[in-house]
C-alpha cells in the first residue's frame, strides 16, 4: 500500500510510513450503509449510524489522543450510498467483470479524492457525440482525459500534461503537426506508469500509441483500437482513484 501523507510505498500491515514518519489510517464499514469509515469511528458520517469500536480500532487510536482529536478518514468522498456502490461496482468490473488489482488492499490509499472523476467514456459514444457536434464532443473527452490524469498522477510524479485545446489550436500550428505525436506519447507513458503503480494489470502506455495509433493506420482501425484502450485506461484510473484517492 502507500503512505496517504508521502505516497511512499510501505508495508500492508505497516502502523506509520518509514519515509515521513506519518500514522496510516486504517478503515472499517458501515454495517447500515456499506460506507467506509475511521477504524476508530463511532458513528457513520455517511448515515449517522452507530458503530461498534472494535478490539483493533481500540489498539491502534493513540493512548494520550483522545477521540475528538482523531476525525473519521472518509476513503469515498460521496454524498450517498448509490456512488459508494457504484464505485466498487467500478473497480471489480472495469475488466470484465473479474478483479483487476493485484494488491486487494484498498485501505492503504495516498490521498482522499478531492473530485468524483467520470468512469463512462467509450469509443462508440464518443465517436456517434462526436459526429453530432461537428468534433466538438471528441475535444472535450481529450480535454477531460489530460485533466483528470492531470488531478490523479501530478501529487506522485510532479508532472502536467498540456491541455488539449491550447495543443490543438496553438503548438500543432506552430510545430507543424509535431507537438501532437509528442503530445500523444507523453500522455500514454504517464497513463502507463500510473496504471503500474496502482497496481492494475492492464496494458498501456507510449508503445500502445505507436503500435495501435501509428503503425495502426495501416490497417485502419488502429487508430480506433487505440482510442478504445486509452478510454478504457481512464476509466480503470479515474475509479480506482475516486475510490482510493
Amino acid at each position: 500500500m502507500y503512505c496517504r501523507q508521502c505516497g511512499s510505498q510501505i508495508p500492508n500491515n505497516a502502523q506509520v510510513c518509514p519515509s515521513c514518519g506519518a500514522p496510516q489510517g486504517r478503515t472499517k464499514f458501515c454495517s447500515n450503509c456499506g460506507s467506509a469509515v475511521a477504524v476508530n469511528a463511532v458513528a457513520c458520517p455517511n448515515c449517522g449510524a452507530q458503530l461498534e469500536v472494535t478490539r483493533a480500532a481500540a489498539v491502534a487510536a493513540p493512548v494520550a489522543a483522545p477521540v475528538a482529536q482523531m476525525p473519521p478518514i472518509i476513503i469515498n468522498n460521496t454524498s450517498s450510498s448509490n456512488n459508494t456502490n457504484t464505485n466498487n461496482n467500478n473497480l471489480n468490473n472495469a475488466n470484465g467483470g473479474g478483479s483487476i488489482y493485484q494488491n486487494q488492499n484498498y485501505g492503504g490509499y495516498a490521498r482522499r479524492p478531492i473530485k468524483q472523476l467520470r468512469t463512462n467514456r467509450g469509443l462508440l459514444k464518443m465517436i456517434l457525440l462526436s459526429m453530432i457536434t461537428l468534433g466538438i464532443y471528441g475535444l472535450w473527452v481529450m480535454y477531460t482525459i489530460a485533466d483528470d490524469i492531470n488531478t490523479i498522477a501530478t501529487p506522485y510524479d510532479g508532472k502536467k500534461t498540456m491541455n488539449f485545446l491550447l495543443l490543438t489550436f496553438i503548438f500543432s500550428w506552430l510545430t507543424l503537426g509535431i507537438a501532437p505525436f509528442v503530445w500523444y506519447h507523453r500522455i500514454s507513458n504517464r497513463i502507463g506508469s500510473e496504471l503500474a503503480r496502482r497496481g492494475i494489470a492492464y496494458s498501456f502506455g507510449a508503445g500502445t500509441f505507436w503500435g495501435w495509433g501509428i503503425l495502426g493506420c495501416l490497417i485502419i482501425i488502429g487508430p480506433l483500437v487505440y482510442c478504445a484502450k486509452l478510454m478504457k485506461s481512464m476509466n480503470l484510473l479515474c475509479a480506482d482513484y475516486n475510490f482510493r484517492g
